[in-house]
């Protein structure tokens, strides 16, 4: 656990909490670089394009906004990561024969190839966990944490990236995009 930064006394409970918040959030970060990069090394796409493509393979063909509530993400974090699929030829993004305006994504062959080799991805095991919780602790942990990065002057008004994806920019080195 993160010691105290007094004068070198025993930390209160409330230093000891903050420590052990700030110890799982360490712990998440990294098992989320570790994981990203195990899956990137190994596949050479992200762990946001590992997850899209194993929804895209569980169910049909998907829209963006589909895909954005599968993942949990707002439809432009899921869009930049379909098209790098999509530029990868692990996906294809075709118009809706019911609704000509829509495009809908599903996953290819070669896709379904990667899945084959690829290994489990900590996000799930992060949602199976929150899964675990009953819904009125996941509502508290949710409105603690809202409230937590609030106070933290984070800016929660804008579109976050997917775990395991960056924020888009120009030359990124993803071996897919």
């Amino acid at each position: 656990m993160t010691t105290s930064i007094n004068s070198g006394a025993e930390p209160s409970p409330d230093e000891r909490a903050i420590g052990s918040i700030l110890d799982g959030i360490r712990a998440v970060v990294r098992s989320l670089r570790v994981n990203t990069r195990a899956i990137e090394g190994q596949l050479g796409v992200s762990l946001a394009q590992l997850w899209v493509l194993q929804i895209l393979n569980e169910r049909a063909p998907q829209s963006l906004n589909e895909l954005a509530e599968a993942t949990m993400t707002h439809q432009s974090s899921v869009s930049v990561v379909v098209g790098r699929l999509v530029d990868a030829a692990l996906a294809t993004r075709t118009v809706d024969p019911a609704d000509r305006r829509q495009r809908r994504v599903a996953i290819t062959d070669a896709g379904r190839a990667l899945l084959v080799k690829a290994p489990p991805t900590f996000q799930v095991n992060l949602i199976t966990g929150l899964r675990r919780l009953s819904p009125e602790h996941r509502v508290q942990l949710a409105a603690l944490m809202h409230q937590w990065l609030v106070a933290s002057g984070l800016d929660l008004s804008s579109a976050q990236p997917m775990m395991g994806e960056d924020e888009g920019t120009p030359g990124r080195d993803s071996r897919v995009a």
